[in-house]
């Protein structure tokens, strides 16, 4: 059986249990943005006189079974069919009371080729879980990092006579969806921030907490997500020495101001302390921003203060 098929849905599960809606409803958005067709495309390998059942609606019987129970195994599918036979029949996915056995669940899959069948989803999937989260009761914020990536000899060294750096990727990943979502080559002559501004420019970031390393903590990155109605999480490192310095003389106020609020959370080896700002402030030149945050890390012998 091909694990890499089972993998790319069996880490959705932990997800739909997460969102407030039963399993009717699961199958109302799925039909509504034509989800239900989502493997029409996807090339059929069998003999067609010799075809029962449709490739497409294996599949999606498949995927369904993993997301809603984590069923893994082709016995697990089959089970999970055989109790939802009648909702499925609803939407046709199966036809005049017939289901696919275990060994022909097994054998479908096993010659599906997974490169082919992620091209194809990958992209439907998070358009669903978009669409299950309107659908959620609550408000509910997506997490997605920044982050770059540097392939380990891809390039070529100093001595060589045609030198290059490794190839760098710029990746968004969807941390809610477990989703890489976005993927960007840095070009040879520029590097991360220009790339990951662009990027960024593009997507709809309401309701979405963006997170990122110290190199994206630029005002054009920031005030970009907020012009997209996103949170920033940007954190501050040493080098960044005069925003640094203005977060702590912040608290220091705060500090000497009994009018002040400052919140405070303790774990068992990070302290926090927070001071929420008011809605207009843009002191530091970076829009949107809602909250300053000092941290103390023990993780480590020597303590460590991080602003964010």
């Amino acid at each position: 059986m091909n694990n890499k098929i089972f993998n790319l849905v069996a880490v959705l599960n932990e997800t739909f249990k997460e969102i407030d809606i039963d399993f009717d409803d699961h199958m109302e958005v799925m039909n509504s943005i034509g989800f239900l067709h989502l493997f029409d495309d996807l090339k059929d390998f069998r003999q067609p006189g010799k075809i029962q059942y449709n490739l497409s609606d294996i599949l999606l019987l498949c995927f369904l079974s993993i997301i809603y129970e984590g069923k893994t195994t082709c016995l697990g599918i089959y089970d999970h069919i055989l109790v939802y036979k009648s909702r499925y029949e609803k939407y046709g996915l199966i036809k005049d009371g017939q289901i696919p056995s275990h060994d022909t669940i097994r054998r479908t899959l096993m010659c599906i080729d997974p490169v082919e069948f992620e091209e194809i989803t990958i992209g439907r999937i998070y358009e669903f879980l978009q669409e299950l989260r309107k659908c959620a009761q609550g408000t509910m914020y997506c997490h997605q990092s920044v982050d770059g990536k540097e392939a380990r000899g891809s390039g070529r060294s100093e001595d060589t006579k045609n030198p290059q750096r490794n190839i760098n990727v710029l990746n968004v990943y969807s941390n809610s969806d477990c989703l890489c979502i976005h993927s960007k080559p840095v070009e040879t002559k520029t590097n991360e921030i220009p790339v990951a501004q662009e990027i960024l420019r593009l997507m709809d970031l309401k309701k979405t907490v963006i997170t990122f390393d110290a190199l994206h903590t630029q005002r054009e990155t920031c005030n970009i997500i907020a012009s997209k109605k996103g949170i920033y999480v940007a954190p501050v490192k040493d080098n960044q020495s005069g925003l640094r310095e203005e977060i702590l003389e912040k608290f220091k106020k705060y500090e000497q101001n009994p009018k002040k609020k400052i919140t405070t959370l303790d774990t068992e080896k990070r302290n926090f302390r927070f001071i929420s700002l008011p809605s207009n402030y843009d002191d530091c030149g970076f829009t949107g921003m809602k909250t300053l945050v000092e941290m103390v890390s023990h993780t480590r012998k020597k303590a460590i203060t991080q602003c964010h």
